[in-house]
């Protein structure tokens, strides 16, 4: 999943691999966790060695193959870790990415089908930008967590979580998220079957709808005018 995801950065976010939220930090992905590594190699071929040499001091062809059947799988890891992680070292990260193309990485992320890892992401965007109109974001973490919560059997918190979410969403002056909003809270109240607050999400979307038709209306009559 990570190796995916890293490749599909590269395409989405220009600037390539940010500290991104959901996902586990691999050390061997920067300099200094292969600088470790690598010392950590010589150390370990020297107390190798120095115990072979202790061991059979009279046979210097043992050590020899001692040190060569460790030595060599901890050089194929060393190989491997450079031939994977190389192109990440010399990225600059120079401006920091944008709203839209972290909207983009939680969708990929969320078509891979991985909710907890789109939870986060989405969290994540609405701590970092709060500035910005995040009534869509809000929107789909609380689908998410609904979702999350159906799948997975995690009623008491997850549910909650969704709930709120989805109602923080309906302060937007947006109509079409606001419906979105309590469509999918309404969904969720017939499912288990809260009457009242079904009886409150169908008053708001009354509401709506008349308002709508009034300013259809309204419209209509301007343009005849």
């Amino acid at each position: 999943m990570e190796r995916k995801i890293d490749k599909i950065l590269s395409r989405i976010l220009p600037g390539g691999l940010p500290a991104y939220p959901g996902l586990p930090k691999r050390w061997y992905l920067y300099p200094y966790g292969l600088v470790i590594f690598f010392f950590s190699v010589l150390v370990a071929i020297y107390f190798i060695s120095s115990n072979a040499i202790i061991e059979f001091p009279a046979r210097p062809e043992y050590v020899l193959t001692i040190s060569t059947s460790y030595l060599l799988p901890l050089i194929l890891a060393l190989c491997y870790i450079i031939r994977s992680s190389y192109r990440f070292w010399f990225i600059s990260l120079s401006e920091p990415h944008t709203f839209e193309q972290f909207v983009s990485f939680a969708e990929f992320v969320k078509a891979k089908g991985n909710l907890s890892q789109t939870i986060i992401i989405y969290e994540f965007m609405l701590d970092q930008f709060a500035d910005k109109d995040v009534s869509a974001t809000e929107v789909n973490l609380g689908i998410a967590y609904l979702q999350r919560a159906t799948k997975q059997d995690v009623l008491s918190i997850d549910r909650k979580k969704g709930i709120t979410h989805l109602r923080n969403a309906l302060s937007t002056k947006d109509t079409d998220i606001k419906v979105l909003a309590l469509q999918h809270l309404r969904d969720h109240y017939i499912s288990i079957e809260e009457k009242e607050n079904l009886d409150e999400i169908d008053s708001e979307l009354q509401k709506i709808k008349l308002k709508q038709s009034d300013d259809l209306s309204s419209t209509s009559e301007a343009s005849l005018k």
